[in-house]
């Protein structure tokens, strides 16, 4: 495992999640609702995504938990990128850089994206369009 991120509130402040597939990537969004009221997006978005998953947290084991609670990280010899490669035509193997990457969010469960790499997404928004 490979801590890459970690999130800059605690998920069990957490107001809202949005995990969404656009043409470009898909990014998982995570909402908190500072002292001042304003509301703070984190999260990040994947690049040559070319699988996702979640586990609700009652599936979620003791080793998503441990690992990934609030931090993105790298499975490092990932069995389902292995799995994935498997299932791809023999000639296109090498085509993808794929990693597998996790988090685990509480009361949300564990997501997980097999992707090129990721970038961060960060906004501030004020109450009342101030």
């Amino acid at each position: 495992m490979k801590e890459t991120a970690t999130l800059g509130f605690p998920s069990t402040e957490l107001e809202d999640l949005e995990f969404l597939d656009r043409a470009r990537g898909v990014q998982l969004r995570l909402s908190h609702e500072a002292d001042d009221g304003s509301l703070t997006v984190e999260g990040w978005e994947f690049s040559w995504t070319r699988a996702y998953r979640h586990r609700a947290e009652s599936h979620c084991t003791v080793w998503h938990i441990e690992h990934a609670y609030d931090t993105l990280v790298e499975v490092e010899d990932s069995e389902w990128v292995a799995e994935l490669r498997d299932a791809m035509p023999e000639d296109m193997r090498t085509l993808f850089e794929m990693h597998h990457y996790m988090i685990y969010v509480d009361s949300f469960g564990c997501y997980e994206v097999v992707a090129q790499t990721w970038v961060p997404l960060s906004s501030v928004e004020r109450p009342d369009g101030e």
